[in-house]
């Protein structure tokens, strides 16, 4: 129908075109557009110079569906309920109804039913008309709604209209529930299963046990939004509260009766009420709803708005309001005009700048907003009033406003305000809203963030150096205090400790701290010690060192850990004193000493010496005491006198004399003390003496022949033997082949004849079986 109609469009005027639109109409609802043929014969005009007066035909169209003379029963566009404090616990309750100008006449009273869980209460009151109904529609002033003219070319109309009474809730509650409910909804709703079926039904919440004289927010903007598919929209309510407090701002089902929400047809629902490309948004702060549309529909919207208050340090819910309200997306060829964020910029890629802006009480506000419309050179930009006190003015074209304000001290909290763009399109403005939240502030001095620093001792959180802070006039501050604060109190150890100062000027007081975390450093303990012993009795606990944590406190260890590792009864090994020294925080360090223990076994005597010995003067004497254990000492002993050079196991005299007998014992040195061996007596024959005094050689002649003769000679001593009781003479009487024969003989006189030259062995053993040996030779002279 679109195309064909801009085909067919001539030079024709605005009224002819309005003609034109209301021949679709009724074409529309009453022949349905029986074949493009007959609608084309109905059209023959030309519309170039006036384009612009036809961007919105299609949403016209969609919109004569939706209000066709079918549809005049159901009335019922939009409703919010809002309430006012007038005194203590008393209110003024408005409802705002928004009516569809083709339908019916709504009555001059509706009924409030108001109800409260809590106190078992439930009651009626009747609001009752306040003033005209106004005409809303958002049409170009050569444009009639049907609110004006029910024969208008324009096929809707809305209207606003107020109801207004007063209740007393002598009794506080924090469930006071406000609700208002009519049948029917619009039947031209497209996203609702049989529309007409459900009833529209609204609900306020007022909490006057946590404060008796509290207002709503309120919506200041009227709720009759249509648009364009694929245009991306953005519209706020307008919401204010006169109170300051935070509002919180959110999408949800609309309802059809007490906890009973809409039938939603497939795939809608209240935070998804129409076809979107990319999500619904709403800007929970100041209410911005967001959304690109991508298919026609009439759909419903309902947007909460919570009411928060800080009461005695807790934030604390203290109303709710509802806002249910109709939006229609058609198709058409209008691009809707946009508007910046504060300080922002707005052009084909979009929009910059944030929504909400924080401001001192005392300080000078201003910012700017810029608008765009790529259509239309002249714009218009208007705001709601939403904030008392402050200016809003924009250029001759409309592509930017300035928004200045001085808030003071009463102004404290969230302030809002509105700002509708719309286009010159006609007969239906391209419109956007947007809403924006100043936040005002005390006008506090400025101080820095909160100061940290970390030590390992409480005793470095020492005062810290003070910022320079400025407020005011400018002028320099002095801070009181500190207040001194602990955590946890009497902090000895870990923990923090925040000094507190406190900044004032102009009546207003900022506190500014510097917070110490107190991390305890690990501390170390001495090098361990060390001692070597030989009896397991001597590793007792040792003398334990000085400890002291990283902040100076002497600390006192536990109870020993005692750990051995031992060969017992004798062997080596060790034993281990551990003593671990703990801080305040948990720091730990331990400190051991080491015993290397050595127990020997005990010096053993295995086997005793020979009991006696009888030798010879000049024989060797050795004697050997077994021995085992661990013996550091040998002393032999004669007569329990120490022998010199005797200190091994083995008794060794050489050469003994007759001196030289006696009792020998071996006395040891262990680990347990001295042992002493049993006796060993040594007794020592003397040996005989054979002494030859005459000459080596005589001669053997004549008569008589010379013999040896023991003792004594006669003629005189030749030869001499004494001290012997046996007596024996070897000579050699010949030898053959160089071997020699020797013939011996003996006998105890002691007197042998020499009868032969040569060599003469003479042996003279005493009874005790010493014996000494002497040769001479006799040979011829």
């Amino acid at each position: 129908m679109l195309t064909l109609f801009t085909q067919q469009c001539s030079s024709h005027s605005l009224n002819e075109l309005i003609s034109l639109r209301k021949q679709i109409e009724t074409e529309i609802s009453y022949t349905r557009m029986a074949s493009r043929q007959t609608s084309h014969k109905h059209i023959n005009l030309s519309c170039k110079r006036i384009a612009s007066a036809v961007k919105f035909i299609s949403l016209l169209v969609l919109f004569s569906l939706a209000v066709s003379t079918s549809l005049y029963a159901s009335h019922a566009m939009g409703v919010d309920l809002t309430y006012e404090s007038i005194g203590a616990n008393q209110y003024r309750v408005r409802l705002k109804f928004f009516r569809d100008c083709n339908g019916i006449q709504p009555a001059s009273t509706v009924t409030i039913n108001i109800r409260s869980a809590t106190r078992a209460t439930n009651q009626n009151i009747t609001l009752t008309q306040v003033g005209s109904a106004v005409d809303i529609t958002p049409l170009c002033a050569t444009a009639l709604s049907r609110c004006a003219n029910p024969s208008s070319s324009v096929p809707f109309g809305v209207q606003q209209y107020i109801y207004e009474g007063t209740v007393t809730l002598t009794t506080p509650a924090p469930d006071y529930i406000l609700s208002f409910s009519l049948c029917c909804r619009n039947i031209g709703v497209t996203t609702l299963v049989n529309p007409g079926s459900q009833n529209i039904y609204i609900e306020a919440l007022l909490n006057n046990q946590a404060i008796s004289t509290n207002s709503s927010p309120t919506f200041s903007k009227t709720p009759v939004p249509f648009s364009l598919i694929n245009q991306p929209i953005s519209y706020n309510h307008g919401v204010t509260d006169p109170d300051g407090d935070e509002l919180v701002f959110s999408l949800g089902n609309c309802l059809q009766g007490q906890g009973n929400s809409v039938q939603y047809v497939t795939g809608f629902s209240g935070t998804q009420p129409l076809t979107t490309t990319g999500p619904i948004t709403i800007n929970p702060v100041n209410g911005n709803v967001s959304f690109t549309p991508s298919a026609q529909a009439v759909a419903v919207f309902c947007v909460k708005v919570e009411e928060y208050r800080m009461i005695s340090g807790v934030r604390t819910k203290i109303g709710e309001v509802v806002r249910d309200m109709q939006f229609t997306v058609a198709d058409g060829i209008n691009t809707l005009p946009v508007v910046s964020g504060i300080n922002g910029t707005a052009g084909a890629g979009g929009t910059t700048g944030p929504s909400s802006i924080t401001v001192a009480a005392g300080s000078n506000l201003c910012f700017n907003l810029a608008a765009y419309d790529p259509e239309s050179s002249t714009l218009t930009i208007a705001w709601d009033g939403g904030i008392p006190g402050a200016t809003f003015s924009n250029n001759s074209s409309g592509t930017s406003a300035t928004f200045c304000w001085t808030p003071t001290a009463n102004d404290l909290g969230s302030n809002f305000f509105s700002v509708d763009i719309k286009d010159t399109n006609c007969p239906l403005f391209g419109t956007n809203t947007y809403g924006y939240s100043v936040v005002v502030t005390p006008d506090l001095p400025s101080v820095p963030i909160t100061g940290t620093a970390t030590v390992a001792c409480l005793a470095l959180a020492t005062a810290p150096v003070l910022p320079l802070v400025t407020g005011c006039s400018g002028q320099t501050i002095t801070p009181t205090g500190p207040t001194i604060t602990d955590s946890p109190s009497a902090t000895i150890c870990e923990g923090t400790r925040t000094y507190t100062y406190t900044y004032t000027c102009g009546g207003n007081s900022v506190p500014w701290s510097y917070v110490y975390t107190i991390e305890r450093a690990p501390f170390s303990a001495p090098s361990n010690g060390s001692a070597t012993v030989t009896s397991l009795s001597l590793a007792t606990p040792p003398a334990l060192p000085s400890v002291t944590s990283n902040c100076g406190e002497t600390l006192t260890p536990n109870t020993p850990l005692v750990t051995d590792n031992l060969n017992l009864p004798y062997g080596s090994g060790t034993r281990t004193y551990s003593y671990t020294y703990t801080d305040c925080e948990g720091n730990s360090a331990t400190w051991s000493f080491v015993y290397s223990v050595t127990i020997a076994p005990p010096s053993t005597i295995t086997a005793q010496p020979a009991s006696a010995s009888t030798v010879c003067e000049g024989a060797l004497v050795v004697v050997t005491v077994g021995v085992s254990g661990s013996i550091s000492g040998y002393q032999w002993l004669k007569g329990g006198s120490p022998v010199a050079g005797q200190t091994t196991a083995t008794l060794s005299l050489s050469s003994v004399q007759v001196s030289d007998a006696g009792i020998y014992s071996l006395s040891l040195t262990g680990p347990t003390g001295s042992t002493t061996s049993s006796g060993f007596t040594l007794s020592v024959n003397p040996t005989p003496t054979a002494t030859i005094t005459f000459p080596n050689s005589v001669t053997v002649a004549g008569s008589p022949v010379p013999v040896v003769q023991v003792p004594s000679l006669n003629p005189p001593v030749l030869f001499q033997a004494s001290g012997g009781s046996l007596y024996e003479r070897v000579m050699i009487v010949d030898r053959i082949n160089g071997y020699e024969i020797r013939q011996s003989d003996n006998n105890t006189t002691g007197i042998f004849p020499i009868i032969r030259l040569g060599l003469f062995t003479l042996t003279v053993t005493t009874a005790g079986g010493c014996s000494r040996t002497v040769q001479w030779v006799v040979q011829t002279q």
